[in-house]
């Protein structure tokens, strides 16, 4: 190889490494962790309908006890979360989307299932 290819492949080596770094800065933190996983909760079919006034979202019953302990409480805190960036008060009762019934709840300082 001629030392112009060389350089070619270590510059485009270096520049998708750069991206990676940068692309991969928001994976390694706690926040996102917690953003990949509400995309994940809004991309699926669990959460049917979510209601910032009522405090209230609406999920797959089958698909929320599917998940785990820690993820249930961490996706009613998401929705919290995401609600309180809309104004209300940062609680949130999840619901079944069929029933109706309770299946959590946030309160803003702890879960309850």
């Amino acid at each position: 190889m001629t030392r112009r290819v060389i350089v070619i492949i270590v510059a485009v080596l270096v520049a998708i490494a750069v991206m990676v770094a940068v692309t991969q800065r928001e994976f390694l933190t706690p926040a996102g962790r917690n953003a990949r996983f509400m995309r994940q909760l809004e991309r699926g079919t669990m959460v049917v309908r979510r209601s910032c006034y009522t405090m209230e979202a609406f999920v797959q019953a089958s698909e929320w006890r599917d998940l785990s302990a820690a993820d249930q409480e961490r996706a009613a805190r998401g929705l919290a979360a995401y609600c309180a960036e809309q104004g209300s008060s940062g609680q949130m009762t999840i619901l079944d989307s069929e029933t109706r019934s309770k299946l959590a709840h946030w309160d803003g300082t702890g879960f309850e299932r």
